[in-house]
């Protein structure tokens, strides 16, 4: 009698299995071999999954990613929350994301510094992984411009200026790690940032 494979479920379990390697080991230490041995399959049966490490880790960064980016998009369609409050609330989640995920951070930061050392071009591959942030960001700048919540800035220069805000906290919490960086004293620079492109003056109605 045939066993019947739930591929899917086979699939997540791999993934599941192969982010605890490669933030155990780094990404460089991680081999197809050790995914294998982790997983409990044969490399021929990976094979039919992921042609490599590289497939593999980029698999497992989408899950990560999806899962981030469903939250953010919760906050951004909360009924009630004016654009001030749903662009707080995402970068505060953002910072948690980055406490919470320092070590799988950090394994990606290893990822991306050994394409660039290989010769791969690594700008393209951060953006499209980053790309539906930043289109929120702009939506909810320019929402708030238009309800008159925040000034009348440039909108991608306020856009580059969060994410850029972003970049420094994942820095200093993954590469820097400098102690004295907490997620209290990353909700303050956010305040401090939001307070600055907010409106001060009364909205006409």
């Amino acid at each position: 009698m045939s066993i019947v494979v739930n591929h899917d479920k086979r699939q997540k379990m791999i993934l599941k299995k192969s982010m605890k390697l490669f933030a155990e080991y780094g990404y460089s230490d991680v081999t197809y071999q050790k995914i294998a041995d982790k997983c409990g399959v044969a490399r021929t049966t990976l094979y039919k999954y992921f042609q490599n490490k590289r497939e593999v880790f980029d698999a497992t960064i989408r899950e990560v990613t999806v899962v981030l980016e469903h939250r953010y998009f919760e906050i951004m369609n909360t009924a009630g929350l004016n654009y001030e409050d749903r662009l707080r609330q995402m970068i505060y989640s953002i910072v948690d994301n980055v406490f919470d995920q320092k070590v799988i951070l950090g394994v990606i930061l290893d990822y991306l510094l050994s394409l660039r050392r290989s010769g791969n071009e690594v700008s393209r591959k951060v953006r499209r992984h980053t790309i539906k942030v930043r289109l929120l960001f702009r939506e909810i700048i320019m929402g708030g411009i238009n309800s008159g919540e925040f000034k009348k800035l440039n909108v991608r220069v306020v856009n580059d200026a969060l994410y850029s805000l972003c970049e420094a906290v994942i820095f200093k919490v993954t590469v820097a790690e400098i102690n004295y960086v907490t997620k209290e004293k990353c909700y303050d620079i956010v305040d401090l940032f939001i307070d600055g492109i907010k409106n001060d003056l009364p909205v006409d109605n």
